[in-house]
């Protein structure tokens, strides 16, 4: 399985209503907590580890991104963090798969 480093911003969708910058605040949180994958000790918003995608190099970058999302959107669910109320900034590097790649999550 080829490894990964990744790495994520939690933002309020708009920082001046109190209840955004809150549930922004939860989501980070838990997100910090997963277990899937190992959090780096001194960078607080990156996670390292190995991840199976199969198929052409177009298809493993979208499952890697799907990997991500499969992970953060249950997050989001839980604190009731809607698009309108928190988005999730990520940068996703696989090994063997080129470039960065950069996408937001938000619970739809």
């Amino acid at each position: 399985m080829p490894s990964f480093l990744l790495t994520y911003s939690v933002h309020p969708q708009d920082p001046s209503y109190q209840s955004d910058v809150d549930k922004a605040d939860k989501v980070r949180n838990d997100i910090a907590k997963i277990k899937k994958w190992d959090k780096l000790d001194d960078v607080e918003t990156t996670f390292v580890g190995n991840m199976l995608v199969l198929g052409d190099t177009n298809h493993k970058r979208k499952l890697a991104e799907l990997e991500v999302k499969s992970q953060f959107i249950p997050i989001l669910k839980e604190h009731k963090s809607g698009s309108l109320d928190v988005i999730i900034h990520c940068a996703l590097m696989v090994d063997g798969l080129g470039q960065a790649m950069t996408f937001d999550v938000v619970n739809k």
